[in-house]
Formats: structure tokens, sequence, C-alpha cells
């Protein structure tokens, strides 16, 4: 009992990055030492690549969002982006132990192949540490809010579950903790401009800036904590000010959109022409009617195209005009069910990147009918043109089929975030958040639970469309 309560006093006084980069330091140790042709030899060296192994991991993770504070944790959709974060430590540290001790090729590749199983082992340890850290520590967090403000934040706390590892305190637990001579134990302060006053009445805001304490704005920690941005709210000031700064990277990205996905677009149709084929042959052989099914949609600038996708549903689908998609929709036909689960169903977009028409990350393109009426119903709805349209985006891991203005509403909230944050970083992100939807589906990627939604609760799968 003792040895329990040593423990977990313990893990009280940890920081969860610091735990990770030991985390990482000790198996990426393990992992060059025991898959090392020598392991006595050369100390030095293997303790300098375990340590820069752990340490790129660990920022990787951090680039990512990982080690957000306002994030619910563990998730297991974390697995995809540990291995993310395994493959850029572990492959250029290996490459370097190979040629510092010059062995087999054969020895390497066991080494990279090594990798998954070495990112189940931390995933495993990640997933038992966090949950007795937030078992016996949760998060103090400091609301300085108009009382309007703070009801809208704990409602979104609720929402996101974050409430379930995270206390609000009073405005007496606040003085007590800032008494002099104390240090505060507060994991995060959110303030606004109608909540805080100034530095005589908030004297404890300059003293937890001093202390070195997180104090945020509230959108930006609603942002964080939802993945999306209320598009009732948003003033350009907030927007711009809480954006990812352009930066000469930034730009790289555009410049990515439009000279080299095209050209990956053409390699990836060419490398996966079997599967498409296969595809084709079992829609032929399910129903009749055309392999391919072409809609225009609304893209970059409210330039109209032609979309393409594997069809599935059936021919005589919108006889009755133009309907919004949704979950268990009955026009779906076997081979539709399989291919849109798997999203195979999205593969002939490819050639719309090709031809510059879509990026392969970006807000999903509208048909032109219903742009028109979502355009007129939600505000600012038109400014997603100003961004080039992509296969996948936040809002398609995050908010799944949209069957009403008012769920496009939603999808327009989590694409302005991704319009606000935009970066390859976050590319990333979502697509390896795309591969977990392809792989493992029927749960939504990011916190919000939907009480508007009833997909959300009985976790539905989302659709890239």
């Amino acid at each position: 009992m003792e040895v329990k309560a040593l423990l977990d006093k313990w893990i009280m006084k940890l920081d969860l990055n610091r735990l990770w980069i030991f985390l990482w330091v000790a198996v990426s140790g393990y992992y060059f030492y025991l898959l090392g042709p020598k392991w006595n030899e050369y100390f030095l060296t293997r303790v300098g690549l375990s340590l820069g192994t752990g340490l790129l991991a660990t920022y990787t993770l951090s680039s990512i969002g990982f080690f957000n504070g306002l994030r619910v944790s563990p998730r297991r959709s974390d697995f995809l982006l540990l291995l993310f974060a395994m493959a850029v430590a572990f492959t250029p540290m290996a490459l370097t132990h190979a040629t510092v001790f010059r062995y087999s090729s054969s020895l390497f590749f066991r080494q990279v192949i090594s990798i998954p199983m070495v990112a189940v082992l931390i995933f495993a340890g990640y997933v038992m540490i966090t949950t007795r850290v937030s078992s016996i520590q949760r998060r103090r967090i400091v609301l300085r809010l108009s009382p309007e403000e703070r009801v809208h934040f704990l409602e979104a706390m609720e929402e996101t579950g974050f409430n379930r590892e995270a206390d609000v305190l009073t405005d007496e637990q606040v003085n007590e903790e800032f008494a002099p001579g104390l240090k505060p134990r507060v994991d995060l302060i959110v303030f606004s401009r109608a909540g805080s006053k100034d530095m005589e009445v908030d004297r404890f805001l300059f003293r937890a800036h001093v202390l070195g304490l997180p104090i945020i704005d509230r959108r930006v920690a609603l942002a964080a904590m939802t993945g999306r941005i209320d598009v009732d709210t948003i003033d350009v000031w907030s927007f711009f000010s809480s954006a990812t700064r352009q930066t000469p990277w930034i730009r790289f990205n555009r410049l990515i959109q439009e000279t080299i996905e095209p050209v990956i677009a053409l390699v990836a149709l060419i490398l996966l022409s079997p599967i498409l084929l296969l595809v084709a042959i079992a829609i032929k052989l399910d129903s009749p009617g055309p392999i391919l099914y072409k809609q225009r949609r609304t893209g970059y600038l409210g330039k109209v195209f032609m979309l393409y996708k594997f069809r599935s549903m059936r021919t005589d689908s919108e006889v009755a005009g133009i309907q919004w998609a949704k979950q268990g929709d009955t026009r779906v036909t076997e081979v539709g069910k399989f291919i849109r689960k798997t999203r195979l169903d999205e593969l002939p977009q490819l050639w719309n990147v090709v031809r510059s028409e879509l990026a392969l990350v970006g807000p999903r393109p509208e048909r032109p009918e219903i742009y028109r009426d979502l355009k007129d119903q939600i505000p600012l709805f038109w400014l997603r043109t100003d961004v080039r349209p992509g296969i996948t985006g936040w809002a398609q891991v995050c908010a799944g089929y949209a069957a009403s203005v008012e769920e496009s509403k939603l999808k327009l909230q989590y694409d302005f975030y991704y319009i606000q944050h935009m970066s390859i970083r976050l590319d990333i992100v979502i697509m390896l958040m795309t591969a977990k939807v392809m792989l493992f589906g029927n749960e939504y990627i990011t916190l919000p639970r939907r009480r508007t939604r009833a997909t959300a609760s009985t976790g539905a799968q989302p659709k890239l469309g």
C-alpha cells in the first residue's frame, strides 16, 4: 500500500512530455542495443543515437499536436500518430546506425520492420500510464471569462469529454492557489477581453505569466478543444491573431498542392491500377449501370468542375431530384457499401488531383445546387471556396455526413479551423486520420460528441463526401 501511495505521488509530479521523452529514449535504446550486431561496443555512440531518436520522436509528436493539453487522451487513433513518429525518428537513426557499424542490409531491414512492434509496446505503455495519471491527477483550469462565456466553455468541456479530465477552480480556490509564497497548482488559465479587467484586479494573471503558467485566449482554447471555430462569434481580429503564421513553409505547402500533388496522384493511379480494375469489375457484376459516377462540384474560387467517383448507388438514386447523402442510405448497392466503408469509391478523384481541380487535403467541394442554397443560409460559407478543395479534409474526418443545413454549418466550423491552421503539419495529421478511418472506421476522430447528431452517439461511420 505504501509503495502504491509513493508511486501515485511520483506520477502526480510528472510532466507528460518529459515522461514521453524518457519512454522514447528507453525503448529506442532497447531497439538499438538488441538489434545491433555488437551490443557491448560503441556504448556512447549507441546512447547518443537512442537520445536522438527519443528527442526526434517526441518533437514529431509535439508538432502534430499529440501533447495538446486540451485533448482527451488516450484514443485509439493515437496509435497511427505514434507509428508516424516512429517512422520519422527511427528510420534515419537506423540508417545512421547501419552506416556507423557497417552491418548487413538484412539487419537494417529487421530494424525497420520492427518499428510497428515497438510502436505497439509504446502505445500500450502510454495507455496504461496516462490512464493512471488521469485517474489520480485531474488537470486544474482557471477561467477568467464573462458569465455567458463561462457557461459556453463549460458546455464545450462537457461535449468533448474534457470535463472528465479537468476541474475548473472556483474564485476561492484561485485566491488560495495564488496566495503569496505558494506555488500555484494550475495547469491552464483561459481568459477573454470581457472576463479580464485590469492588472490591479487580475493581478494573479501577471503572477501566473511570471511563473510560466500557460495563459490562452478563450477562442483559442475552444478551437484547440473542439477542433472547430464558431462562425457565429468569430471576428477578423481573433481569426488572424490565432492563425498559423504565414512562413516560407506554408507557402511551400501551396506550391506542393499546385505542382507536386498532381505528380503524386498520377503515380498513385498507376500503382493502384490493379485495385481500380478489381473494383470496376465488382461494380459491373453487382448492378447495371456505369462504373464511374460523374457529378458537378463547386471548386476553387467558385469554378465548377466534374468530380469522378466509383458508382456506389443505384442508377435511379436521384430520380426524385437531388438528395442529401445520409447514413444507412437505402440507395447504396451491396458493393457500394463496401467501397464506401473502405473509401475505395474516392480513388478516381485522384484524376481530379492530376487535373489540379482537387488537392489531396482541403474542404470538400459541394454540388452547385447545394452550394447556392448553403451560401444563402449560412454566413461566410462562400469563403471556403477560397481554398482549393480536397479528397479528404479536417471536416471529413471529424464530422462525417452533412445531411442538413445545420450539419453543413457544423462542417463549416471545422473547415474554418483547417483554413486558420492550414500547414503541412496539419495535412499530415489529416491524412493519418483518414488512414485510420479507412482501416478501422466507426469512430469519429476528434473530440466532439455532438448531441444534435444521432449518428455520433451510435459510432456511425463518417463519409468523405
